[in-house]
């Protein structure tokens, strides 16, 4: 597996992590202080993109310091053969998104856009 960036050397972008169980292929982004509006995910046959945009602050402030200015990323995604992404589950919880796709014989191959939408997951309940 892969993992490309948007070239951009000067800028940070979110770490994630991803790992193989039995039933399937998990990618956890960390996007914190990014809302549901300003992230997206599409899919291309076994890529999986993760981008967001944050336009910046609103109001008249007079920052001395501004380390959470405007900003934006875009990480892509080479899933293993045999990730289902037709199938791909979003979650995003505590500034981290989960994107979950089950595994099976054959991989999914069609392009779908998904648009994340924020769920809350109480201490005793599974991400995933």
């Amino acid at each position: 597996m892969s993992i490309e960036t948007n070239g951009h050397a000067s800028q940070r972008l979110p770490c994630a992590d991803v790992y193989l169980t039995q039933r399937a292929v998990t990618v956890e982004l960390e996007a914190p202080g990014f809302g549901p509006d300003e992230l997206a995910v599409s899919v291309s046959g076994p890529v999986v993109s993760v981008s967001g945009h944050r336009f910046g602050h609103a109001g008249d402030h007079h920052y001395l310091q501004d380390e959470r200015g405007p900003t934006e990323f875009r990480r892509d995604f080479h899933l293993p053969e045999g990730a289902d992404t037709t199938h791909l589950t979003v979650r995003i919880a505590d500034g981290i998104v989960v994107l979950r796709a089950p595994r099976s014989e054959q991989p999914g191959s069609t392009s779908l856009e998904i648009t994340p939408v924020a769920s809350r997951v109480r201490p005793d309940s599974a991400v995933i």
